[in-house]
C-alpha cells in the first residue's frame, strides 16, 4: 500500500471530535449522543447537573451552574467553548439555537433548532393585549434576536420537524440544502407499554405538558367543564402558571384531576392506564408528549397545527381547529369504543416510524458532511 493510501485509511478511520454545547442536555441529546459515542468523541459544554451523564459515557465535560438569563448563558457557553477549542482540536460544534449566538466560529457550527422562537413570538404578539406587548418586546430581544443571529451564522441547521424547517427557511432566508430534519423519537421500552389495552377498557382522558397559555390547556379544560354530560375522567399531568385556574376548575368538577409534575416513569404508568390523549397546544416544534402518547396506545386529539399533522400522519388522530371541537371529539370517542380502540392501534403503529436509531444515522451523516465541507455551503 502506498504512503498516500495509508494516510487515506488513517483519515477514514479517525473518529470525529464534536464540541457539544447545550444549556442543559435535552431529551434528544440523552438518546442521540450515546448512540453515536462509538463513532464520535464528544466534549460537553453543559450544566453541572449533567455531569453524571457525561461520566456514564466517558465524555469530557466543561460544566457550569445554569445562569438565569439567555445572554448570561451565551457568554458562559462562549467562554467554556473557547477553552475547549484551545485545549482540543475539534472538527465541529453542535450547539442549540438561541444560546449559541456568541460561540466562536473557528470551526463549522451545526445549530439545532427545536422550535422557532420567531414563530411562537409572532403568534403570542398578535394575541397579546396592548398592556402585554411591552413584555413580549423583551421576549423578542431575549429569544428571537439570538435565534436569528445563531441560525444565520450556522454552517448547517438541524430541525426536529419539517414544520420547523419550513419556518427556518421562511423567517431567515436559509437555503433548503443547509437544513436537515432529525426527528425526535421515544426510547424502545416506551413502545412496549400499552399492549394490554382492550376495546372494552373504560375511556380515560389525559393531558401531559406545561400548564401554560401557549399549551391551550386552560381553554380546553374550561370547555370540558362546560360539558357535564361527558362521563370520563380527565387527568392533567404537569405544572405551570395556569395551575391555580385549573385547580379551581377541578375543585368544582370531580371528573378533573390535577396530578402535578411527576417523574417520567410515573407518567408512563399513567399512560399505561389511559386511552385518550388531548393536546391543545397552539405551537410546537415537535412533541415528545404526543409521541409517547401514540407509542403507548392512545387515541389522540390535537389542535390542527403543522407539526401535529406531520407527526400523526393521515387518519391516525383527530385534528381540531378549536377547543369546542376537541371536546366534541372526546365525546365521540367516549361513546364509540371500537373507533377509540382502532385509533389507539393505528397511533401505536405510526409511532414506530420514529426511532432514535434512524435519527442518529441522519445526524451522523450531517456531521460527516459538515466536517468534510460538503454540507451547508449553499
Amino acid at each position: 500500500m502506498s504512503m498516500m493510501n495509508e494516510e487515506g485509511v488513517r483519515q477514514a478511520k479517525r473518529r470525529l471530535r464534536v464540541l457539544y454545547v447545550e444549556e442543559g442536555l435535552s431529551h434528544p441529546a440523552r438518546h442521540l449522543l450515546p448512540l453515536l459515542a462509538s463513532e464520535v468523541d464528544y466534549y460537553l459544554v453543559t450544566a453541572e447537573r449533567d455531569r453524571e451523564f457525561a461520566d456514564r459515557y466517558s465524555m469530557p465535560i466543561y460544566a457550569f451552574p445554569s445562569p438565569k438569563f439567555p445572554v448570561q448563558r451565551a457568554w458562559t457557553s462562549r467562554r467554556l467553548a473557547a477553552r475547549v477549542l484551545q485545549e482540543t482540536k475539534v472538527d465541529l460544534i453542535h450547539s442549540h439555537s438561541g444560546t449559541d449566538f456568541l460561540l466562536p466560529r473557528t470551526v463549522p457550527v451545526v445549530t439545532h433548532v427545536h422550535g422557532s422562537w420567531q414563530a411562537d413570538w409572532r403568534r403570542a404578539w398578535s394575541a397579546a393585549s396592548p398592556a402585554k406587548k411591552m413584555r413580549h418586546l423583551v421576549g423578542f430581544l431575549h429569544y428571537v434576536v439570538p435565534e436569528s443571529i445563531s441560525t444565520r451564522r450556522a454552517t448547517h441547521i438541524i430541525t426536529v420537524s419539517e414544520a420547523v424547517k419550513r419556518e427556518v427557511i421562511r423567517f431567515y432566508g436559509i437555503p433548503p440544502q443547509r437544513v436537515t430534519v432529525v426527528p425526535n423519537a421515544v426510547p424502545e421500552h416506551v413502545y412496549n407499554i400499552g399492549y394490554a389495552k382492550r376495546p372494552e377498557d373504560p375511556p380515560r382522558l389525559v393531558y401531559v405538558g406545561r400548564l401554560h397559555p401557549s399549551k391551550g390547556i386552560a381553554e380546553v379544560t374550561a370547555a370540558f367543564a362546560r360539558a357535564p354530560e361527558l362521563e370520563v375522567e380527565f387527568l392533567i399531568i404537569g405544572d405551570g402558571p395556569e395551575r391555580k385556574f385549573l385547580h379551581s376548575l377541578a375543585g368544582r368538577d370531580p371528573r378533573i384531576r390535577l396530578l402535578g409534575t411527576l417523574p417520567h416513569e410515573e407518567v408512563l404508568r399513567w399512560l399505561d392506564r389511559t386511552n385518550i390523549f388531548i393536546f391543545p397546544s397552539h405551537y410546537e416544534g415537535s412533541s415528545l408528549a404526543l409521541l409517547e402518547a401514540m407509542a403507548t396506545g392512545h387515541a389522540c386529539i390535537v389542535r390542527k397545527i403543522p407539526v401535529m399533522e406531520e407527526v400523526l400522519g393521515q387518519e391516525v388522530g383527530i385534528l381540531c381547529n378549536d377547543v369546542e371541537a376537541m371536546v366534541e371529539a372526546v365525546a365521540d370517542l367516549v361513546s364509540d369504543s371500537e373507533k377509540r380502540f382502532e385509533m389507539q392501534r393505528q397511533a401505536k403503529i405510526r409511532a414506530r416510524e420514529f426511532s432514535w436509531q434512524k435519527s442518529a444515522h441522519i445526524l451522523m451523516d450531517v456531521y460527516n458532511k459538515v466536517a468534510e465541507g460538503a454540507c451547508g455551503s449553499g
